[in-house]
């Protein structure tokens, strides 16, 4: 009996389930999804007086100064003219216009806030200031734009594990798409308790621009948003738990779209 049992075990290997790569068409895909987030930011410097060298106080005139930051995001759905994306929250959040940011040797008032999004290949849209689903706790936002990009990226039905091999797509530094290869190297809890303290850790070097990119697994499928990278060591970044983004875009389909 052992032997025949050895035999079949000859003939009729146990094949092992294999996760395919993505090809070459899958990447491009993926590229295609994301879009580069720009925010620009206008405002007015208000220096703050000082005393010359007669003694007498002087007050510089106000100065207009312009500037902004970018970041990425994935387009989750589209809808009569509309996208919807989705991003790391510190990037999607804005001042209103008359907010005052307080600065060293002086304050800006905000005179103008204007968002846009850049689609791969190249095509700029107008998106609203308005973000849907924000919350501060796990730091995912929508954001809403005025014209059609795609295609649409879809949330994975399960998290991945540990080892797993994802791929992030973003715009580091204004470059738009940029993908790296990573691992899914763990889960961390972070400074809360709760699920919204769970991040996923990602060995992948970031830097600035790739805030609210998306992490795909091999099936082009949306496992997590990238939100933070470490200043001291280059291969660890936190990206925000499936089940949090999937909560957050739930919740921004019932209040808004």
């Amino acid at each position: 009996m052992k032997l025949l049992s050895l035999c079949l075990l000859l003939v009729f290997p146990v094949q092992a389930s294999v996760i395919r790569e993505p090809s070459p068409a899958d990447i491009r895909a993926m590229a295609e999804s994301s879009v580069q987030i720009l925010v620009h930011i206008s405002g007015l410097l208000v220096k703050k007086p000082y005393t010359g060298r007669d003694g007498k106080t002087i007050t510089p005139p106000p100065e207009e100064i312009e500037g902004g930051w970018v970041g990425s995001g994935v387009v989750v759905d589209v809808k009569e003219g509309q996208s919807f994306i989705m991003t790391a929250n510190h990037v999607a959040e804005t001042p209103t216009v008359g907010t005052e940011l307080e600065i060293r040797g002086g304050t800006i008032v905000v005179t103008a806030v204007a968002m846009e999004i850049k689609t791969f290949p190249g095509a700029f849209c107008k998106a609203k200031a308005k973000v849907l689903g924000t919350t501060d706790d796990s730091d995912v936002a929508i954001v809403q734009a005025d014209c059609e990009a795609g295609p649409v990226a879809h949330l994975a039905k399960a998290a991945p594990e540990f080892g797993t091999k994802v791929w992030d797509v973003g715009a580091p530094l204004g470059m738009h798409p940029n993908g790296s290869f990573t691992v899914v190297s763990g889960y961390w809890q972070g400074y809360t308790d709760g699920p919204e303290g769970q991040y996923v850790s990602l060995s992948v070097p970031v830097i600035g621009g790739f805030s609210g990119s998306a992490i795909f697994n091999a099936k082009g499928e949306i496992v997590s948003i990238l939100v933070r990278g470490s200043r001291d060591y280059a291969q660890i970044a936190l990206g925000i738990k499936l089940q949090t983004i999937a909560a957050r875009l739930a919740q921004a389909e019932s209040i808004g779209w």
